[in-house]
Order: structure tokens, then sequence, then C-alpha cells
């Protein structure tokens, strides 16, 4: 593990969440 901080590492994650959503909103919103 480098000394990245916490909030690198959230903000991936966030970044990550957010690219999924979109990707789902994106793709399956008629479906859902």
């Amino acid at each position: 593990m480098s000394n990245r901080k916490v909030e690198d590492y959230l903000q991936d994650i966030i970044d990550a969440i957010n690219a999924t959503e979109q990707f789902i909103l994106g793709f399956d919103f008629t479906t859902f």
C-alpha cells in the first residue's frame, strides 16, 4: 500500500460507482 490519502481512495470508489450508475441507467433504464 502506498501512502495515498483515504480521500483519494474514496474518490476512486465514488468515481467507479458513478460510472457504473451511468452505465446501468443508460443501458438498462428501459428494462428497469
